[in-house]
């Protein structure tokens, strides 16, 4: 095994950089992290870098342009440099990042690739899937979070809906302190993220009725993972959404949170079980 720090160019020249585990195979999988996350913090990684391996795959793990709060990009195509992370994270710009993580992957020799997406990042993967109409070799979403859903329990669907007038009719690049969530927050992400007609809103739990569009588009086999203790307000109903699609498999970890703190062992034994049913042997 090598470990190595890695760069690449996202699909519209933004300079990215990643962790590559490269077991020497012909494919890999890689990671999409969450909100303000990046390409090395979470516990997890060495641990299914390993199990990937036992199963024939590499392990990418990088930066997308989301990836912490605040930090400085460079564009190769303009040959200038941007404020990007959170802060200033435009969602339906993610298939950018995700489309050059897999031609990277292929310019190093790998002939297929699988993806996994850790909160938000499970938003990014679904979008790029269903947009581009790609077709991984699997998909393994952890901790797919219904983000609106939590913002409406945060602050009830009439304080939500005031904070997007307030977003549109602003006049300042950063929204005021405290804002939403505490987070540092642009107009311009916020919008993107929760303002009319955004592709953000996927996992829609809290209004299970509507059609899981984006969900259904996704071809690919896929499986989805929670901790007992994650953000689900009801688990049976979001167990049910998942039952109703032929290609989603659902599995709750119990004990485990959001990020599966200190029990990254049970999290890699079910992705091995379910990888090895679901992709042909080698």
């Amino acid at each position: 095994m090598e470990i190595n720090i890695i760069n690449f160019e996202s699909n519209d020249g933004l300079v990215l950089h990643g962790l590559y585990y490269d077991f020497h195979k012909n494919k890999s999988i890689i990671h999409v992290h969450g909100l303000a996350g990046n390409f090395y913090s979470s516990a997890y990684h060495h641990q299914l870098a390993e199990t990937y391996s036992e199963l024939g795959f590499n392990y990418l793990s990088f930066n997308n342009r989301g990836s912490e709060y605040i930090k400085q990009l460079k564009n190769n195509q303009t040959g200038k440099s941007s404020l990007y992370g959170y802060s200033y994270e435009i969602f339906s710009e993610s298939d950018y990042d995700i489309l050059g993580a897999i031609d990277f992957l292929s310019s190093i020799g790998n002939q297929s690739y699988a993806i996994q997406g850790h909160s938000s990042g499970c938003q990014k993967i679904i979008y790029t899937i269903t947009k581009h109409n790609l077709k991984p070799q699997f998909v393994v979403l952890l901790s797919p979070c219904d983000d609106v859903g939590l913002a409406i329990n945060e602050y009830g669907q009439p304080g939500l809906n005031e904070k997007i007038h307030f977003a549109i009719n602003y006049t300042q690049l950063l929204l005021p302190d405290n804002f939403f969530f505490n987070l540092p927050i642009s107009k311009a992400t916020f919008l993107s993220h929760f303002g009319p007609n955004n592709y953000f809103d996927i996992f829609h739990y809290y209004q299970p009725s509507s059609p899981f569009s984006e969900l259904l588009q996704n071809k690919s086999e896929t499986l989805v993972i929670f901790g007992e203790k994650d953000h689900l307000k009801d688990v049976e109903k979001v167990k049910q959404v998942y039952k109703n699609m032929k290609n989603y498999s659902i599995e709750i970890i119990p004990g485990a949170d959001h990020k599966y703190k200190e029990k990254e062992l049970e999290l890699s034994l079910i992705i091995k079980d379910y990888v090895r049913q679901h992709t042909p042997s080698e």
